[in-house]
């Protein structure tokens, strides 16, 4: 561990920038949250079995209304993690696209999709009994939603410098955290 300490101070290591996201829960209240993320912002239904019904909204423009237990806005660097599990693609780390993924969508038809990193994705839950979600960001919770709420996720002005050795690859790492390759000759 010291070794890199001494790599970083020394100069050794190559910053590599990732863009943060940030969420906005505006409550029909008038009460507002804000946190940064840099892997996804999550909404999910809150300790209940049964599905939530909600809206998504890119840039003002409706997307489609979701029947499941919630979605997912994953940054390029989140796109590997939960995202992944719900079917979404994976993209690499410098591309500007935000994945929008439905988690356990009621329908088939109900894919993950890739937008531009600048648009503004708006979250709105439909009137239910008992309806509530949570929002979630890197795993820390920020609030709850309700019918009437409004969750907003955007990327933030914000970045974060990751420090990597110079032999630092990518693909490699994707390869070996994903098994790509198992049972041949590994390049």
């Amino acid at each position: 561990m010291l070794q890199w300490v001494d790599a970083a101070l020394a100069g050794e290591l190559e910053a590599d920038r990732r863009q943060l996201l940030t969420a906005s829960l505006h409550q029909a209240d008038g009460r507002h949250a804000q946190a940064f993320a840099l892997n996804d912002v999550v909404m999910q239904k809150h300790d209940t079995g049964r599905t939530l019904d909600f809206e998504t909204r890119v840039n003002g423009h409706y997307v489609n209304t979701h029947t499941g237990d919630g979605i997912i806005v994953a940054s390029a660097t989140g796109s590997t993690a939960y995202a992944l599990s719900c079917g979404g693609p994976i993209i690499e780390p410098h591309l500007e696209a935000l994945v929008i993924a439905p988690i356990c969508a009621h329908t088939l038809s109900d894919r993950p999709i890739v937008v531009s990193a600048r648009s503004v994705i708006e979250i709105a839950l439909h009137e239910r009994p008992d309806t509530r979600a949570n929002v979630i960001c890197d795993g820390a919770i920020l609030g709850s939603l309700v019918p009437g709420d409004r969750l907003e996720t955007r990327t933030a002005g914000e970045h974060v410098t990751l420090l990597h050795p110079p032999a630092h690859d990518y693909y490699k790492i994707l390869r070996s955290k994903l098994h790509w390759g198992r049972g041949s000759v590994e390049r």
